[in-house]
């Protein structure tokens, strides 16, 4: 058995482009590929411990919005396994559902709303 110390974890997702070929194959069962205006997408969503370590994760559709995968993933997490654990989330998941789901499972939610390159750019000038 693995034990790990953990004080917190992060939620997020990424796109990933499909390979042309990879959009012709049988489609026998459910496959998680969707259209959007950059063409066949896949949508990798994470909850992490560190740079090495997924607690959960699941494939979406390119254009299926963040939120509702991520509360997915939060609500697969076991109860009182993480409590006091902060989990640090960006804007696409600020909304009052994801808030109350983490602090049900005993998480303290944080947001990471990050820093635009344009705006470190306006400090760096002065």
């Amino acid at each position: 058995m693995i034990s790990l110390e953990i004080d917190h974890v992060s939620l997020g997702s990424t796109i990933v482009k499909v390979h042309p070929d990879g959009t012709g194959a049988l489609k026998k069962r459910p496959q998680s590929l969707g259209k959007s205006c950059g063409g066949w997408t896949t949508k990798i969503h994470l909850v992490a411990a560190d740079a090495r370590t997924a607690i959960a994760f699941s494939l979406s559709l390119g254009q299926i919005h963040d939120v509702a995968e991520g509360r997915k993933l939060l609500g697969m997490l076991e109860k009182n396994k993480f409590e006091g654990v902060a989990v640090i989330m960006d804007k696409a998941y600020e909304g009052i559902a994801t808030r109350l789901l983490a602090f049900d499972l005993g998480m303290i939610p944080r947001f990471n709303l990050g820093i635009r390159q344009g705006d470190v750019q306006k400090v760096q000038r002065g």
